[in-house]
């Protein structure tokens, strides 16, 4: 009976091992962005200064979530300045990006590059229809930076689903 028992235990021993390094294993990989929506894009991180938790919203795949929506308690409101920043995995040609959505009227567009993380250059932009925003020129670029452009007021910007265009 005792070597049924010492069985028994070995199993057990085993089976929580291996359930210990597998959660390390899948823990790993959650923590470098291995299940995160962005790296179906090759974008490593997205960030902005408002509705900040729902961010992944606007990359999502689905038109019927949306980013910066109003909430039961208020309206979101974006005011110039407030921003959208794209990390990409690595530095890649850019030539617009595209919102499906409300969009504030004025938009400004920069990059930078993880060389100088800090160098944020203008990027001349044609508007096209429906929230399509082309570059003049395709910029090559790890980061870009969409703010909201100083204009008197507050603006709605609600973003159902952001496209980047290489």
């Amino acid at each position: 009976m005792s070597s049924d028992t010492d069985t028994t235990e070995k199993k057990a021993l085993i089976a929580v091992t291996a359930f210990i390094v597998a959660f390390l294993a899948l823990f790993v990989l959650k923590i470098n962005g291995f299940f995160d929506f962005t790296h179906r894009f090759g974008i490593r991180e997205i960030s902005a200064t408002l509705d900040q938790d729902n961010v992944m919203l606007m990359i999502d795949g689905d038109t019927e979530t949306i980013w910066a929506d109003a909430t039961f308690i208020s309206d979101t409101v974006a005011e110039p300045g407030d921003s959208i920043t794209i990390t990409f995995d690595k530095k890649r040609d850019v030539s617009g990006v595209e919102f499906t959505g409300t969009t504030p009227d004025r938009l400004g567009f920069m990059y930078a590059t993880s060389d100088e993380p800090d160098a944020w250059q203008d990027i001349d932009v044609s508007v096209g229809a429906d929230g399509r925003y082309d570059f003049s020129s395709p910029v090559e670029t790890d980061r870009i930076r969409i703010e909201a452009a100083e204009g008197g007021k507050e603006y709605k910007w609600r973003v159902a689903e952001l496209s980047v265009l290489d």
